[in-house]
């Protein structure tokens, strides 16, 4: 096994939520993280499509806050 394959396995396991066991309450624990999932990529879905719809409403916006100061005509 090489070091890159090393290193993935480990953050793979980092982020793997943890095996449930046999037995009812693994079965309730499992559908529960599903659903918590499923609701999460929901909410960021929905946020993603709020910001989107406000950048199109006022456009300029976003390029204002970055936009120079004009002081007016130079004397």
């Amino acid at each position: 096994m090489t070091l890159t394959q090393t290193t993935r396995r480990m953050a793979q396991d980092l982020f793997r939520a943890p095996a449930a066991e046999k037995g009812t309450d693994a079965t309730k624990l499992r559908e529960f993280r599903m659903r918590l999932q499923l609701k999460t990529r929901e909410l960021k879905l929905t946020e993603r499509q709020d910001r989107q719809e406000k950048r199109v409403l006022r456009p300029g916006l976003s390029r204002a806050v970055f936009a120079p100061a004009h002081n007016g005509p130079a004397a």
